[in-house]
């Protein structure tokens, strides 16, 4: 018999392939978590935190338009412990897809949040794009 593993503990295991760059398992883990929650799932707890990690693994995948409609649904959600990194991958999203009005909006947020150190593990197109808008 195989176990199921709780929301909590798919989440971590989500997190794990996600930090060993397997984003195909974490995306495969995130969407179990997502599929477990009670409906409506945008008002349970954490919802905007796995949104957010179903985005930026479709980011780190290069298909930007399923990040952003997680990123964005992430937003919407009244508990979003991850914010920044919301408004920083759906920035990196709308900027790839030729969005720039848009994406240089929401780095610009994520900069006022975070300062510059947001962007230190990011490639520097993505703070380059709103260097006109936070000197």
């Amino acid at each position: 018999m195989v176990e199921k593993l709780s929301i909590s503990q798919l989440f971590v295991q989500g997190k794990t392939y996600y930090d060993q760059e397997d984003y195909q398992s974490a995306l495969r883990a995130f969407y179990k978590v997502w599929i477990q929650l009670p409906k409506p799932e945008n008002h349970q707890q954490n919802a905007g935190q796995i949104l957010t990690f179903i985005g930026s693994t479709y980011f780190k995948l290069q298909r930007y338009q399923p990040a952003i409609e997680a990123l964005r649904r992430a937003l919407a959600c009244k508990d979003n412990s991850c914010k920044l990194l919301t408004l920083l991958r759906l920035g990196q999203c709308l900027l790839e897809e030729g969005q720039e009005y848009q994406g240089r909006t929401y780095l610009q947020r994520a900069y006022r949040i975070g300062g510059a150190q947001v962007f230190d593990q990011e490639d520097s197109k993505y703070k380059k794009a709103i260097i006109d808008l936070v000197a």
